[in-house]
């Protein structure tokens, strides 16, 4: 079995919500998501436009805004598959990706909205497997509790074991993880993920650290 380190391939309703929320991404939009990674994640300029650089695709994002205006939103990471699977079928993945809210709107629910609307945007697009890394146990319970991801993707040891599918990285992906310098202890090795309804897929592990 080859280390999924080889793996690699280029390339609830709330109040005062705007008719327009969605995905929709307009031009002058650019400057409001930079500024909401800001306000969420607190990362440099810098860092800030690596992401937009090696990994923003403009269909692939969900906004959600109020009176017009962006104040959270999702992105998705595209392109992932599972490594070896049983029927030789491949098995589309993608990402949720740094999930973010204005300051001034948070505990208003647009976070929960947000989530289910970027994890229904990927299946319209064609995935089979959505997945995302809480940060922590606690948030890994709010997702199963206010999203419906249930399932949990496999630990280290357990993939080791059963010789399960890993997930296939893209390049541009790998090259962000070394500008923001994760390492092993920055990119969780676990998800939570939710599959396309009535398809059946193996156990996997998730497992960036490996890259």
């Amino acid at each position: 079995m080859k280390d999924c380190k080889e793996n690699t391939f280029d390339k609830i309703k709330t109040d005062n919500l705007h008719e327009s929320d969605g995905s929709g991404f307009l031009p002058g939009d650019l400057p409001r998501l930079k500024q909401i990674w800001k306000d969420g994640f607190g990362d440099t300029d810098e860092d800030i436009e690596a992401f937009f650089s090696l990994l923003f695709d403009p269909e692939a994002v969900y906004i959600t805004r109020e009176n017009g205006i962006p104040v959270s939103v999702m992105y998705l990471v595209e392109g992932l598959m599972l490594s070896e699977m049983p029927s030789g079928k491949p098995v589309k993945v993608t990402y949720l990706y740094a999930l973010a809210a204005k300051w001034d709107k948070r505990g208003r629910g647009y976070g929960r909205r947000t989530v289910r609307g970027a994890a229904d945007l990927a299946f319209a697009r064609g995935a089979d497997i959505v997945a995302l890394t809480p940060a922590d146990a606690s948030l890994r319970d709010w997702y199963r509790k206010n999203v419906g991801f249930q399932k949990d993707t496999l630990t280290k040891e357990e993939y080791m074991e059963k010789k399960a599918p890993c997930v296939i990285f893209k390049r541009n992906f790998l090259e962000l993880q070394e500008i923001y310098s994760w390492g092993e202890t920055g990119v969780k090795d676990t998800a939570v993920y939710e599959v396309r309804s009535g398809l059946e897929v193996p156990d996997f592990y998730w497992g960036p650290t490996l890259i």
